[in-house]
Order: structure tokens, then C-alpha cells, then sequence
């Protein structure tokens, strides 16, 4: 929900209509009485002000942080497309566009979405109220931290998918909060059900000097908090370890994501943004 609030607050009153903010806005309507008074602060000058003064008190920049990550995530997808991926996997689709929007704008591109099934219930409803056709989008409920991947793949070549298609797969904002084994065995069973080459597209957490993953600029409290929600960050890696540690998961990585370019600074460094490719 704080991820959606974002999107509407960066998308701004002249781009109130654009696909990712109309999306964001009818997941928060649908997430219940939570959803609704997030939509309404989003939506007034006071709200808004009070949004922004509790982003400084939590995690500075955070809400120009995602900006800054989906912008470079969805240009890789969209480099994948062109260069002739055929499925587009979202892992932990949330209540981002991406999607629907890669579906509208490459239309041999076939999209499958997979999120626990409360995020799903909350997702259909919203592409409904947006009118967002569902021809070339399929969506699945599974829960990572309890369900294998390799039973929801198997269950998606009922809506399509196929085995033999070049495929990109997108995991933002998810593998920190699974153990590392876990991230191991999710791409172990992408690896053995995918035939055709799989590129992946995914975010880690950074770790500090003591070892411990987090944004640089997080309140000493922000990980306990996260630990009472049930989502902690489960482990992170420096710049410098994280090559052997994807390679470990099955991963061999093409490019990451520096977030102190100068051109285009993250605005709350912490996140590793990278691309690469499933060992076979």
C-alpha cells in the first residue's frame, strides 16, 4: 500500500490518468478501510504533507527511491522485449504496472503474475475497475515463503505459459525477505521447468559495516518494525560479494545497477538493482 501511495504522489495531479497511478489508486480502494484513508491523505495538500513529514521521520527518499528502481527495471524488461522475450513472470507483482503496461506496449508479450492470494484478490478487482484487459495477463495466488515455485509454473500452462518461450522474470522487492535457500530453490525450479534462455531481473538488499541488510539511511527502528509486520530483510550482500552470491542461487549477473551514478543518483541507496541469466 505504501508502494502504491508513492506511485500516485510521484505521478501527480497531471498524470492522475496514467496506467500506474489509475492502477495504484484501485488497489488502494480495494484494500479495505487502510487502503481508503491512504488514497484520501494521497489525494489533499494536508495528506500529502503529513505522507512525506512520516517518509523523513521512517526512511528519507524512499518514495523517489521506487521511482528511481522501477524506472531502470521496467527500461530492462522493455530492452528484453525488443531483444525477443515472448513471457514476461512477475514474481511478487504487488500492486505495481509493469504488467499491464509491457503488455499494452508489446503485443506479442504474454505477462503472468504471481503474489500471495490476498494481493491477488485485491489486483483482480483493481485491473477490473481500470478496465485493463486480462487477454494477454494472467495472474496466479502463491506464497513464496510456503509454496514451490515449480507447482505455480506447472499450473500457469493452463493460462499459457510456455515452457519453450524465451522468458524474462522479475522478482522486485521480494528475494530480501526470503531466506537464501529459498531464493536458491525458486530459481532451481524456474531453471528446470524453463527450456528456452531465462533472463532475470531482481533487487537485493545491501548489508552495512556489521553485516546487517538495510537502506543506509534507515531509522535504527525500521527493522524491528519490519520483523513485527513478519517481513524482515533476511540477508543482504555487499557490492563486491554479490556476483558469487547470485551465482550460488543459480545466477549469473550481466549488469547491477550503481546506485552513486552521478547522472542518476539513487535517492535512498541501500537496494542492488540487477540483471542476469539463469546457469544452465
Amino acid at each position: 500500500m505504501l508502494i502504491a501511495a508513492a506511485e500516485i504522489l510521484a505521478a501527480g495531479d497531471q498524470a492522475r490518468d496514467a496506467l500506474r497511478a489509475r492502477l495504484a489508486r484501485a488497489c488502494l480502494a480495494a484494500c479495505g478501510d487502510a487502503g481508503r484513508r491512504l488514497l484520501r491523505l494521497a489525494d489533499s495538500a494536508a495528506g500529502r504533507m503529513l505522507l512525506r513529514l512520516s517518509e523523513f521521520a521512517v526512511l528519507p527518499g524512499i518514495a523517489a527511491h521506487y521511482g528511481w528502481r522501477k524506472r531502470h527495471l521496467w527500461r530492462w524488461v522493455h530492452d528484453d522485449a525488443v531483444a525477443g522475450t515472448r513471457q514476461l513472470l512477475v514474481l511478487g507483482a504487488g500492486f505495481d504496472a509493469l504488467g499491464p503496461r509491457m503488455a499494452a506496449r508489446h503485443r506479442s508479450l504474454r505477462v503472468f503474475e504471481v503474489d500471495r492470494p490476498g494481493t491477488i484478490a485485491i489486483r483482480t478487482r483493481a485491473l477490473q475497475a481500470c478496465g485493463i484487459p486480462r487477454s494477454r495477463l494472467a495472474l496466479r495466488a502463491a506464497d513464496f515463503a510456503q509454496d514451490r515455485l515449480r507447482d505455480t509454473l506447472r499450473s500457469l500452462g493452463a493460462d499459457g505459459f510456455d515452457r519453450n518461450a524465451p522468458t524474462t522474470v522479475v522478482a522486485e522487492g521480494l528475494l530480501m525477505y526470503l531466506p537464501l535457500p529459498a531464493v536458491a530453490a525458486l530459481y532451481d525450479d524456474l531453471r528446470a521447468h524453463c527450456r528456452a534462455p531465462a533472463s532475470v531481473v531482481a533487487t537485493a538488499m545491501e548489508c552495512d559495516a556489521r553485516g546487517a541488510p538495510g537502506f543506509r539511511r534507515q531509522r535504527p527502528w525500521l527493522q524491528r518494525w519490519l520483523a513485527r509486520r513478519g517481513e524482515p530483510f533476511a540477508w543482504g550482500a555487499a557490492r563486491a560479494q554479490l556476483p558469487a552470491v547470485m551465482a550460488a542461487a543459480g545466477i549469473a549477473l550481466r549488469e547491477t545497477i550503481d546506485p552513486e551514478t552521478p547522472r542518476d543518483p539513487d535517492p535512498c541507496p541501500g537496494e542492488w538493482l540487477f540483471r542476469g541469466t539463469l546457469h544452465r
